[in-house]
């Protein structure tokens, strides 16, 4: 049984930190950095829905 639960709680954790190809690191990276160089450019959630159903 317990052999069991380590294995179940060692999936769980690959799932919720799931390791990163390098180019998902600097995706991230690049991202990361856009967003501190430019904090007021966002969009607000209701802009996001706004954009997706004019999309449609």
């Amino acid at each position: 049984m317990r052999l069991v639960q380590a294995i179940l709680e060692s999936i769980a954790a690959e799932q919720i930190h799931p390791d990163l190809t390098e180019f998902q690191k600097q995706e991230l990276d690049r991202r990361i950095d856009d967003s501190e160089a430019n904090p007021e450019n966002v969009l607000t959630w209701e802009e996001v829905k706004a954009a997706v159903k004019t999309r449609k």
